[in-house]
């Protein structure tokens, strides 16, 4: 019992240690010195080539659901050939 309350205790003072190492690390970086200027012309041409990419998945997405509807109406329209069928051959019988 008390070696896996002292395993415990182990685990979690290494997880506190790299929680706080990671915090200093990340409050000790020179955040100011980050301040390069930005060309936004490839930011505006990637944003007008995802925006294309964006259509295309759009107009995909309508002619699957299109299809989606076409398939679901000849699935219906088998099963119901294959009931009229199976009620004539119970009739039959």
């Amino acid at each position: 019992m008390i070696v896996e309350l002292l395993l415990a205790v182990g685990i979690w003072c290494v997880l506190i240690g790299l929680a706080a190492l990671a915090a200093v690390a990340l409050l000790s970086r020179n955040w100011a010195g980050h301040t390069t200027p930005i060309d936004p012309q490839p930011l505006l041409a990637q944003s007008r080539e995802l925006g294309r990419y964006a259509e295309e998945v759009g107009v995909a997405a309508q002619r699957a659901a299109a299809m989606a509807g076409r398939r679901r109406q000849e699935w219906l329209t088998a099963q119901a050939a294959a009931e009229a069928a199976w009620r004539a051959f119970a009739d039959a019988d």
